[in-house]
């Protein structure tokens, strides 16, 4: 994903500021993704501190299916409004919007149900990449192309730094929630068991 974003400008390195290259790709920026997954990680586990207790939420089907709708009509809008100032956003509603669906549909009733440990994972550490973003910019060490972005800057920040910031902190956070939760594991054990299956069916038919 970030080697096409380079490709078509919308992430601009000055080579001055690079230490080395993978594939097209700073590896500076290959490692502060994966120090976010640690950080997000180690921060979750903290804030989770163990094994979950069921927090059953009123009409779960219907959360996990309102969900996941209202994240794939935000990828169509995006896709449906074609503007070049909208292809940094519609490139992450596309990327992760699609994993972001699924999770909505694994389990937003429990996400819902833990909203408060849900907050204190995400918000600190999210707040803390956008500082560290800031700086980044106003040190020039790479800058986004204002052709590519909305005109939305809050902080002089590309809206869409600080969402896929965020969205990167939610998919680790929620990782951690639903692998301490009861209702996820028990999910997870059934979704495991059913493909199983199916698969032995097929199979047994061939």
């Amino acid at each position: 994903w970030d080697r096409w974003m380079i490709d078509r400008g919308v992430f601009v390195y000055p080579p001055a500021k690079v230490a080395a290259w993978i594939d097209g790709v700073p590896v500076e920026d290959l490692l502060l993704f994966a120090l976010q997954c640690v950080l997000v990680g180690l921060w979750s586990v903290a804030v989770v501190g163990g094994p979950l207790a069921d927090a059953p939420v009123g009409h779960p089907r219907r959360v996990r299916i309102i969900a996941p709708a209202v994240v794939v009509a935000a990828i169509l809008a995006c896709l449906v409004v074609r503007s070049p100032h909208l292809l940094y956003l519609t490139a992450v509603a596309v990327w992760f919007g699609a994993l972001l669906a699924i999770l909505a549909a694994a389990g937003a009733d429990v996400l819902l149900g833990q909203w408060r440990r849900w907050l204190a994972a995400v918000v600190p550490v999210t707040l803390w990449l956008w500082i560290a973003e800031t700086v980044a910019i106003r040190q020039g060490i790479w800058w986004i192309d204002p052709a590519r972005t909305v005109s939305f800057r809050p902080a002089g920040l590309p809206v869409e730094d600080l969402l896929i910031f965020l969205v990167g902190t939610m998919f680790v956070a929620q990782t951690v929630l639903f692998a301490t939760h009861p209702a996820m594991r028990a999910r997870a054990r059934y979704w495991i068991t059913s493909t199983g299956r199916a698969v032995r069916r097929r199979e047994d038919v061939t």
